[in-house]
């Protein structure tokens, strides 16, 4: 693979911020200047742009033409799902008879895309890009259609940080099916959770590199009527911008209190949209502040919003998917899907999800904000806030949130298993308290109805009956998403009522298993043990050893893959060849996982009183 050189286009390419459309001048501001990850060094490690032009750097500010190639959508990679018109036309267009997509990539990378130039050419003409916060995601628009503002997240061999920043494959095709579930989303859900997302509706690459681009589609316009930003990145939070930083002002024109305020505003939209997408559809992310914006009014103050972007950062957990009555569909599209999904490292995941990208972030650039700024509150909320910090409240107030959100999607269960003090000494340690809370006799763990989980949540704290460890100078929980969800949904599994026959015994599904790992579609190439035990799910296969413990997950091609004289492996070189599914078998497996799909939402239905999936 070649590695770019540094090369300068002309003064004539560049432009400076005026530049960028008026709509998202604002929120293009924050995203480039205002980012408490680079300005606070004593808190984050500066990021190192090995041999990265000063004019590239998000910081310079510096809006340039973006080059691109005109490449017949036949010769090339492209996995798609609807665009608005006015994205389409930017991005494909016809020419000579045949559809042609604009593959765009970064100036610095002219030399590694040589032979796609030479066979196809190099455009500079209408189209501009300024960097958002990185380097490589781009913001761009034609400059005879400059309401059109959408976004490129191309692929630079340049090293930012330790990392050189290529979309590969993995990337792209995980964009892609993660961008299908939130799709599938109800927008009841997202506007009751306060959340939406970025999408990302194509991702492609060309047959001689094994990276690519990623488009991300925006909102029409991102900036109000007086020019302010409707969107502010999650690092623009807690940073200034000369004056006081948002969430500063937020505090100070708050009538009531402040960590009252940092929950329904900050914490809670996370942590509630954070659970759901993890403990109830599966999808595990990264939600630290270059991947979460906040939704703000027309005068800066916050409106308890979130969106989600890059989108790839998503893992799914396909275990707890096929329990609570999702499956695989939406993953099986890429050839080689068991690198592209990290399928036997999403449980895992959790912990560093959690702890790393959610609480660790957000907890320590809010707690930062109000150390340094704190002089500027009044007395009264500066006391408030000085007591927050002496006493770690924010960590425990998304312990707390996060452990309300477990027992809301996995039950009452999962809380129980996770108690470090046993249920008598709690009861003995907050007597006066609990009998205030639950004023009757029967006092047991059992006993409690979802609305007295909640209330033992919101007034006990939560270091006082699940495992901690000191960290230094703050609590870790050691209750993590996995070890909560684990113990539930394995009893939901085996407590699952029977689903109908359809001919396929255990041998059956082996034997296809062990076709999909040849295939390279299986999350394991382990030689399988003697005694597993295979579950269909849609689009796919769990593989179980005798202690419940998931062995592996195998994903089926796309239904359509071998009908209609179709051949899903037609493009594999013939050096590393493919098994084809048995056609009888095949059908029989998307059946059986249909209608386990049907059969596992109806028996959720069922089940919800008892474990308050759905309150």
């Amino acid at each position: 693979m070649l590695l770019a050189t540094v090369s300068v286009l002309p003064p004539s390419s560049f432009a400076q911020e005026s530049k960028v459309p008026k709509a998202f001048r604002n929120w293009v501001h924050y995203e480039q200047v205002v980012n408490a990850r680079e300005n606070d060094t004593k808190v984050f490690a500066a990021l190192s742009f090995e041999g990265f032009p000063e004019e590239y750097d998000p910081k310079s500010q510096t809006v340039f033409q973006l080059p691109y190639i005109e490449i017949p959508t036949k010769d090339l990679y492209i996995q798609k799902t609807s665009l608005p018109a006015g994205l389409q036309s930017q991005l494909f267009f016809t020419k000579d008879g045949q559809e042609h997509m604009r593959f765009f990539i970064h100036p610095l990378m002219e030399e590694n895309y040589a032979k796609e130039i030479k066979d196809y050419g190099l455009k500079k003409d209408k189209f501009w890009a300024t960097p958002s916060s990185s380097p490589r995601s781009l913001i761009v628009w034609n400059e005879d259609a400059p309401t059109q503002v959408f976004g490129q997240k191309v692929s630079l061999a340049n090293k930012v940080g330790t990392v050189r920043r290529l979309n590969a494959l993995d990337k792209l095709s995980r964009a892609h099916a993660i961008q299908r579930e939130f799709q599938s989303i109800p927008s009841s859900i997202k506007k009751q959770l306060q959340f939406d997302f970025f999408p990302e509706p194509v991702v492609a690459h060309t047959p001689y590199h094994q990276y690519g681009n990623i488009t991300r589609e925006f909102p029409s316009e991102l900036s109000y009527a007086n020019g302010k930003t409707k969107l502010v990145a999650g690092f623009g939070l807690t940073a200034s911008d000369g004056g006081d930083p948002i969430l500063l002002n937020e505090i100070k024109k708050t009538s009531g209190s402040v960590a009252a305020m940092i929950e329904d505003k900050v914490f809670a939209p996370l942590v509630n949209s954070y659970a759901y997408l993890a403990f109830n559809k599966g999808l595990v992310g990264e939600p630290h502040q270059q991947n979460v914006s906040f939704a703000v009014d027309a005068s800066g103050r916050l409106k308890g919003g979130i969106w989600y972007r890059d989108l790839d950062a998503f893992k799914p957990d396909m275990e707890l998917r096929a329990v609570n009555g999702y499956g695989a569909t939406n993953f099986v599209a890429p050839e080689r899907p068991f690198k592209v999904l990290k399928l036997s490292t999403a449980p895992e995941y959790y912990a560093q999800s959690f702890r790393s990208h959610m609480r660790n972030n957000w907890v320590v650039l809010v707690e930062r904000m109000l150390s340094d700024h704190k002089g500027k509150l009044s007395k009264e909320k500066a006391k408030e806030v000085d007591e927050m910090l002496k006493s770690k409240a924010l960590w425990e107030q998304m312990d707390r949130l996060y452990l309300v959100n477990a027992r809301k999607y996995l039950g009452h269960d999962a809380l129980k298993e996770a108690f470090f003090t046993p249920w008598d000494e709690l009861v003995r340690m907050h007597a006066d308290r609990l009998e205030r809370l639950f004023p009757r006799k029967d006092l047991l763990v059992d006993s409690l109805s979802a609305d007295e989980w909640d209330k033992l949540l919101r007034e006990i704290p939560v270091y006082e009956f699940v495992g901690w460890t000191k960290s230094g100078d703050h609590f870790d929980i050691n209750v993590l998403p996995y070890d909560i969800q684990k113990t539930v949904a394995h009893y939901k599994a085996t407590t699952a009522i029977e689903f109908p026959k359809l001919d396929l015994s255990q041998a059956d599904l082996k034997a296809e298993f062990e076709r999909l790992q040849f295939n390279f579609r299986a999350s394991t190439r382990k030689k399988l043990p003697t005694k597993l035990t295979f579950e269909a799910i849609p689009g796919g296969i769990l593989a179980y050893l005798p202690n419940n413990k998931l062995f592996g997950t195998a994903l089926l091609e796309p239904e359509d893959s071998f009908s209609n004289g179709k051949n899903f492996y037609a493009n594999v070189p013939k050096t590393y060849p493919r098994k084809k599914p048995n056609p009888t078998l095949f059908t029989k497996l998307w059946s059986r996982g249909n209608l386990a799909e049907k059969e596992a939402l109806s028996e959720l239905s069922c089940l919800k009183n008892i474990l308050a999936l759905h309150q």
